[in-house]
Parts: structure tokens; sequence; C-alpha cells
């Protein structure tokens, strides 16, 4: 699902480390497939002042009823260890689907899990006094 290139885009970023950013098309691809969402589902967002995210809102459906309520939900994509957070409180989101997704992802730009571990951080939003869900792992 996800492809590495033989060179790089104008769009790709190199990290401090010397490995390539995922891109805002593989964030995208990302969520859309743990999700389970079709691509208009999936809306870029701003980054909140969080340059090391990618924010995307996602269109869950909407609720019975006469008048129906639209779900969305927020999310955050780390562009160095695809690590997908919930942007709206300090949430790291993890399934076994998600990690799958993240660990073909991570592979593709050369991440390995003792670089993943050094470099990985706290989500946005996930300053002291922030709402937050403890992070299990």
């Amino acid at each position: 699902m996800f492809l590495a290139g033989n060179g790089l885009c104008q769009s790709e970023r190199i990290t401090p480390s010397g490995k390539r950013e995922i891109t805002q098309d593989e964030a995208r691809d990302l969520l859309k497939a743990f999700l389970k969402l079709p691509d208009e589902d999936m809306q870029k967002s701003g980054d909140l002042g969080y340059k090391q995210f990618y924010f995307f809102m996602a269109i869950l459906g909407t609720s019975g009823g006469e008048v129906g309520v639209l779900q969305v939900r927020y999310y955050a994509v780390d562009r160095q260890t695809a690590d997908v957070w919930n942007s709206v409180i300090c949430e790291r989101m993890t399934t076994p689907l998600l990690r799958k997704l993240q660990a073909a992802l991570r592979k593709s730009i050369g991440l390995t899990d003792a670089e993943y571990r050094k470099i990985r951080t706290q989500g946005p939003l996930c300053e002291a006094g922030m709402p937050r869900v403890p992070d299990g792992n």
C-alpha cells in the first residue's frame, strides 16, 4: 500500500536524522485505511501551529433521527513516525491494524524500530494542563 519512490519529490522533507518524512498523501492513506473511510470522508485540516503533524478531519457518518448529526473526529499524524493522535485530546491511537499499517509506512521511509523509539514524541495538545487519555504503551 505504501510505496517508496527511487527519488524525492519536491514535497518530501528529510528529518534531522536523515530519514524521509512521510508525505501528506501517505498520512491521509494511513488514516483512510485505519478508519476504513472513503477518500471523500477524509479532509485536511489546519496545523494548529504544530508543524510536526498533518491534521485531518474524518467524517464518520451521521446519527439517526429526523435531523442527522454529522459525526466528525479530528486526527493528527506525526510526519516523522506515522504515530496517529486524536487531535482534540492527547490520545495516541493504536490498534493491531494501525500498528501493521504504521510498520509498513515506517519501513518505506527507512525508519527502524530503534530509531522510532528514540524520536517518538508526544502528540499535539499534550502540553501540561491539556485533557489527555493515558497512553497504555
